[in-house]
Parts: structure tokens; C-alpha cells; sequence
């Protein structure tokens, strides 16, 4: 099945963390119910083309996301205005 998100919509896969970084320091998540809200762009509407690409990494708010099960994955679906941003890895 092919997910064809409409409008500003974005389609996105969770990602799950067993740690988040806060600067330097780690923080082990103890909680299932602790998300990270981070994850990767799988496919985009029309609108949202011009801000994102298949493949992203993306830091989403989690109120207003419309759960999609499909193939027993959970997928996400958020409008373009609820992506905080896109995240980038330092040439450190």
C-alpha cells in the first residue's frame, strides 16, 4: 500500500530512542510513554515538497498527528505546520 498524504500534509516514521542528548549529557529514557518525537519522512503532499525531502530527519510536535497502521508498522501523519524542524549532522 502506498501512503499519498494530500495538502500540507506529512507522512512520518517514528523513531525510538533508548537515550536522548541534552549538549554533552545522556539521558537513558526509563519510560515507554516517554517519545522522542523525532523521526524520518517517508512521503510529503504537494505543499510540503518545497520545505522537505523524502528521507529527512525532523523534529515533530506531537499534538494533532493522526496515527496510520499499515503492515503492523505505526506510521504518522502531521501537517507540515506541526514539523518544529529539520534536523542535520555536524561535519564535526
Amino acid at each position: 500500500m502506498n501512503i499519498i498524504p494530500l495538502g500540507d500534509r506529512v507522512v512520518l516514521d517514528p523513531i525510538m530512542q533508548t537515550e536522548k542528548k541534552v549538549g554533552k549529557i545522556i539521558i537513558p529514557v526509563n519510560s515507554e510513554n516517554e517519545k522522542s518525537y523525532m523521526a524520518r519522512v517517508i512521503a510529503l503532499g504537494g505543499e510540503a515538497k518545497d520545505v522537505l525531502g523524502i528521507g529527512d530527519l525532523v523534529l515533530y510536535e506531537n499534538y494533532g498527528c493522526t496515527e496510520l497502521n499499515v503492515g503492523g508498522h505505526t506510521y504518522l501523519v502531521n501537517k507540515l505546520e506541526g514539523i518544529v524542524c529539520k534536523l542535520e549532522a555536524d561535519d564535526e
